[in-house]
């Protein structure tokens, strides 16, 4: 099961950025998952409609983090991205996020971006 988390403008999350992302993993009934070991990856792309998009990681990856990028600790997992991430991330505007299990390919986090330009780009 997937949990839609949307981060929004008030967020304000700009291009160049660093930005740490926290994500603590449940199952369907509320409980901590230990993700201790297990394969992640978190990738950031444009757009596309909900149904398609987030099933599939594959294609126009803007930012891609897996482990062992991404830090795991019992339930929390933190993607932390740097500035050098944004090579391909030049327009603000809506962005789609997922964080997905590489073993078996289940996504446990999908929602929107939004990305801002400061005043200074």
């Amino acid at each position: 099961m997937s949990v839609r988390a949307d981060l929004q403008q008030d967020k304000g999350w700009f291009i160049g950025e660093r930005k740490v992302l926290q994500f603590t993993v449940k199952d369907t009934s509320g409980n901590d998952i230990d993700m201790t070991g297990v394969p992640l990856k978190w990738a950031l792309r444009k757009t596309v409609p909900l149904q398609s998009h987030y099933r599939s990681l594959g294609g126009q990856e803007l930012i891609v983090k897996e482990t062992p990028l991404i830090s795991v600790v019992g339930p929390l997992v933190e993607v932390e991205i740097l500035e050098s991430d944004y090579a391909n991330v030049t327009k603000a505007g809506t962005y789609a996020h997922a964080l997905r299990r590489m073993d078996d390919f289940n996504v446990l986090s999908e929602g929107e971006v939004q990305l801002l330009i400061a005043a200074a780009q």
